[in-house]
């Protein structure tokens, strides 16, 4: 199972990440804007609890850290910001099935 983007991730005003520079993963938290609005703290409560699913972590970090890579490499090439979110919804696409 993949994780989709959650919905408080849609705006960066209302979150933040740390990394764990040990790991090399992130832990995220609500901005108070972020607090303040119930659907973006519902969604981020979802996904906490997703994480918590023992294999979903790892899952998580691997596709995110996959995802980063083809950005960079893409950026890397030349290519234009649209053309790199094309490429990467395709690739998203492919391994969802």
């Amino acid at each position: 199972m993949l994780l989709d983007m959650p919905y408080f991730m849609e705006n960066k005003d209302w979150f933040y990440r740390i990394k764990n520079e040990e790991t090399g993963t992130y832990k995220y938290f609500l901005t108070v804007l972020g607090k303040s609005i119930p659907e973006v703290v519902k969604s981020y409560e979802e996904h906490q609890k997703q994480l918590n699913e023992p294999d979903m972590v790892f899952i998580y970090n691997s596709l995110k850290d996959a995802e980063e890579s083809i950005r960079n490499d893409l950026k890397a090439k030349g290519l234009a910001e649209n053309e790199i979110e094309k490429q990467v919804s395709e690739w998203k696409e492919r391994i969802s099935k």
